[in-house]
């Protein structure tokens, strides 16, 4: 029987080039990897797991086109990330951005997985369906008003001399969507764009928590987001968002 499907899930707790850590990203990726084996027969497909030292832009980008050149007969991955999230400036645009173990300031074309490259992935396999969830955290600024007490701060703020390119190529008034909105991805995505939050509860990011409690049966990415909308706190959680196929998730 051909592979037609597989996994691939990325996270890291560690971040040494940026001085920040999360408590839960590695535990996303083991209760993802839980939640597709319990509600998909995924027992023969293959399973890609980049955590901490791993999860870096070659080591993502190089291990899914390996599974594609490996499988030929691969049409759906499911890609999940936890993670925190940013965004940088290249080549004078501003670009929403997937923090990885490696990422640096000094190499961010390179070192982050930028929504263009997310974008460009899609276009080199063309007859793949990605279906992409991310745990990306902003900022925990709203919960230091809400839970009155010290928070991490979740969105990896640019250092002084980047933010003044920002700033310079149109600010932060971009949408921070780490998925680029794209005909051949269905997604629902654990980060809503400037103005949502979401507060790590050190046993499994909010996003993951409730998609992988709640997600039986499974609808399209549109209908998985209205479930979580009704179900997250707004001012505390991230506002998932569902994508363009009205398909079923991971059919």
């Amino acid at each position: 029987m051909p592979i037609t499907k597989a996994v691939v899930l990325a996270g890291s707790n560690k971040f040494p080039y940026l001085n920040s850590t999360l408590p839960s990203c590695v535990l996303d990726c083991e209760n993802m990897l839980r939640w597709y084996g319990a509600t998909f027969d995924i027992k023969d497909c293959p399973y890609l797991l980049l955590r901490n030292e791993r999860f870096t832009v070659f080591n993502f980008f190089n291990g899914i086109a390996r599974l594609i050149q490996a499988y030929k007969d691969i049409r759906d991955i499911a890609i999940g990330f936890s993670s925190h999230g940013t965004v940088g400036p290249v080549d004078g645009q501003n670009h929403a951005m997937v923090v990885t173990y490696g990422s640096r300031w000094d190499d961010i074309k390179n070192s982050f997985i930028l929504d263009s490259a997310l974008a460009a992935m899609a276009a080199q396999f063309p007859n793949v369906r990605f279906w992409i969830t991310a745990d990306i955290c902003e900022s925990a600024d709203l919960a230091f008003k809400i839970v009155g007490r010290t928070a991490i701060n979740k969105f990896i703020d640019p250092p002084e001399h980047v933010q003044d390119v920002i700033d310079h190529n149109g600010g932060m008034s971009a949408v921070r969507s780490i998925m680029p909105t794209l005909p051949n991805v269905a997604y629902v995505s654990g980060t809503g764009g400037q103005g949502y939050y979401s507060i790590d509860e050190g046993n499994g990011g909010a996003f993951t928590k409730h998609w992988t409690k709640m997600l039986k049966p499974v609808g399209s990415a549109v209908e998985i987001a209205t479930m979580l909308d009704k179900a997250m706190d707004p001012q505390q959680q991230p506002q998932p968002h569902g994508g363009l196929k009205n398909e079923k998730w991971f059919s």
